[in-house]
């Protein structure tokens, strides 16, 4: 940004929603609950978040907080997936709070209406994330390959998890994230045979 003289205030993008989208969305979400938006997924299988880790997280936040509502948004194809992640909540975690928006709207207008009026959005590094930074909702960022900084740090109300590691290829055998090496296979799983 600043080799192209971008200020930070022209970063984050300028975002509508569509007014019938909105009427639908308010009608369906629980305005008495703190309504939190998930992405399932990333585009990309190395942005991915595990179902197991979202399975964890619902399960401590909705047993702690059992006034927050799930939204899991994904694709079409991810619905199935979705039931399987709400059922195991269900059944292991008595957590009852979550919707399979996937199921019922899995467009990016009706998601985009979602997130707009949600009270944050949790999400592996996806377009998710830049829809809520658009809108200026709270947000953590959930990340492995690519550093949080560097993709949400210019959002107000953005919170980045990095997963790091200590890789025996990292400089100084420091903490470092996956994007140290780049798209290519990662050299210490390679030695270890992982």
């Amino acid at each position: 940004a600043e080799k192209f003289f971008v200020k930070p205030k022209d970063m984050n993008p300028k975002l509508q929603s569509d007014e019938e989208h909105d009427k639908i969305v308010l009608r369906e979400i629980d305005k008495s609950k703190t309504n939190i938006v998930i992405a399932f997924q990333s585009s990309a299988l190395i942005r991915a978040i595990h179902p197991d880790l979202y399975a964890n997280m619902i399960a401590e936040i909705g047993v702690d907080y059992p006034n927050v509502k799930f939204y899991i948004c994904g694709t079409k194809n991810q619905s199935k997936q979705v039931d399987e992640l709400i059922k195991v909540l269900k059944e292991q975690a008595k957590v009852f709070n979550c919707v399979n928006w996937s199921k019922k709207y899995s467009d990016l207008g009706m998601t985009i209406s979602l997130i707009k009026h949600s009270n944050g959005v949790i999400s592996p590094d996806s377009g998710l994330l830049h829809v809520a930074g658009g809108f200026e909702i709270p947000v953590i960022g959930l990340y492995g390959a690519f550093p949080s900084k560097l993709r949400i740090g210019y959002y107000k109300n953005a919170i980045g998890l990095d997963s790091m590691s200590n890789c025996i290829f990292g400089e100084g055998n420091e903490y470092k994230s996956c994007f140290q090496h780049g798209v290519n296979s990662c050299k210490s799983a390679i030695k270890n045979a992982e």
